[in-house]
C-alpha cells in the first residue's frame, strides 16, 4: 500500500457539510484548459458552516477571481482542498483538524453564489485535479438526482 493510500485509510475525511446534497458532482476535463467541472458542489444556503475535510494546514484565504476562497495543505496525502466561496473564519499558516470550521458559504462569489459550496481537491501535480468524494470517509455526500 503506498504512503496516499494508507493516510486515506488511517483518518477521518469528511463532507464539508455533513448531509448535504451533491448538487453538481466531478467531471474533469480532458485538457487542462478544456471545460469541465473541477470539483463538486454541495447543497447550501448562504451562512452555512463549512468543515474542514482534512487535517492540514491553511495556505490561502482571499478571493480568486472574486470569490472568497480557503486552500488546505494535506501533506499527508500530498493533495490540496479547496473552499468557495467561503468567508473564512481561518487564516494562513493556521493548522486544522478535521471537521474544523472554516467559515461560511457566502452569498457572492462564483457559480455557487448563494446556493452551494463548491469543494476542489488537487496535487500534486498543477493540473492533477482529483474527485473530492473519492477520499470523503464520512458525513454522507450523496448525489442529488437530476432534473428531468
Amino acid at each position: 500500500m503506498n504512503l496516499i493510500a494508507v493516510a486515506l485509510a488511517t483518518a477521518a475525511w469528511l463532507a464539508p457539510i455533513p448531509g448535504a446534497l451533491v448538487e453538481q458532482d466531478f467531471s474533469p476535463p480532458t485538457k487542462a484548459w478544456g471545460a469541465g467541472h473541477r470539483g463538486v458542489d454541495f447543497e447550501a444556503d448562504p451562512g452555512t458552516e463549512v468543515l474542514a475535510i482534512g487535517s492540514g494546514e491553511v495556505i490561502f484565504v482571499g478571493e480568486i477571481a472574486g470569490k472568497p476562497v480557503v486552500v488546505i495543505d494535506h501533506p499527508t496525502i500530498g493533495l490540496r482542498s479547496t473552499y468557495e466561496p467561503v468567508t473564512a473564519i481561518v487564516e494562513v499558516g493556521q493548522e486544522v483538524r478535521s471537521g474544523d470550521p472554516l467559515g461560511e458559504t457566502a452569498e457572492t462569489g462564483g457559480h455557487c453564489a448563494g446556493h452551494c459550496l463548491h469543494l476542489g481537491l488537487k496535487g500534486p501535480g498543477k493540473n492533477d485535479y482529483r474527485n473530492p468524494l473519492s477520499i470523503i470517509t464520512h458525513g454522507s455526500a450523496v448525489l442529488k438526482a437530476p432534473k428531468t
